[in-house]
């Protein structure tokens, strides 16, 4: 080989050596672009499933303010939790490939979006059985009071014992019974609850004795003014009760929904 094909050939090895060189370093280079992509994914996907379990200890947190306090301010912000959980649902399942964990991020926002329409419905059958208590009952359980106390000051006056009997007996059973509506309205206490139907049996029941010696004309008026006005104190407790026991079961089965998701 003479100096000349010496020299050519060793300068197309070099070539080639760089060549060689240059293919396995961006080889190199290509596979730590996609070790470095998937590791942020990964650390990606690791803060939205990190962002979403922290957003549903605070609906856990806030739903139970919202139950000791009644403030609707509490509601709004277990909402908000919801819907920014649901936010990192929705970029967590743009991250994943893997098809069980994409299901399982599916079922999840299924099951918050569920959530997310029984915090509207608690609020709703809240404000609405305290809206029966106070719109309904209470004006027309006050309006009885004022009347049994009128017919009190009169039988006592002419002298119609049996008249002063009921509406002494109908006036204490009402007091007792806006008194457990008010603290079942307040509270949510199903013993209040009881205690409030057993009082307002009373009154029935004494409104029923009180019928046959009212007869007179301002008796008879007065009487259809107690029983009417009674009529809907019955109803708006009636109300306050069955939408009380629906935010309820809504409650109960929030709970057990986020105890679910945090397991």
């Amino acid at each position: 080989m003479t100096t000349k094909h010496k020299i050519v050939s060793g300068f197309a090895l070099m070539v080639l050596l760089s060549v060689v060189i240059a293919f396995i370093g961006y080889s190199s280079l290509q596979n730590s672009l996609r070790l470095m992509g998937s590791y942020q994914r990964v650390s990606g996907f690791d803060v939205r499933m990190s962002d979403l379990e922290k957003e549903i200890y605070s609906t856990v947190y806030t739903l139970e303010r919202f139950m000791s306090s009644r403030d609707f301010a509490f509601n709004d912000r277990a909402q908000a939790s919801v819907e920014r959980a649901l936010e990192q649902v929705r970029a967590g399942t743009g991250m994943v490939t893997a098809e069980e964990n994409r299901l399982a991020l599916e079922q999840a926002g299924s099951a918050l979006q569920h959530d997310l329409e029984l915090l509207k419905n608690i609020r709703t059958n809240t404000v609405a059985a305290y809206a029966q208590y106070t719109d309904i009952s209470l004006p027309n359980a006050e309006a009885m009071v004022k009347v049994l106390r009128t017919v009190y000051t009169t039988s006592r006056r002419t002298g119609n014992v049996e008249a002063l009997f009921y509406a002494s007996q109908t006036l204490e059973n009402m007091l007792a019974a806006g008194v457990s509506m008010a603290r079942y309205a307040e509270g949510r206490d199903t013993e209040h609850a009881k205690l409030a139907a057993a009082s307002l049996k009373n009154v029935a029941r004494s409104l029923d004795g009180m019928r046959s010696v009212m007869t007179s004309e301002a008796g008879v008026r007065d009487f259809k003014m107690l029983t009417e006005a009674f009529a809907n104190v019955q109803s708006g407790f009636d109300h306050l009760v069955a939408l009380t026991n629906a935010a309820d079961k809504d409650i109960t089965e929030l709970r057990a929904q986020l105890t679910e998701l945090l397991a």
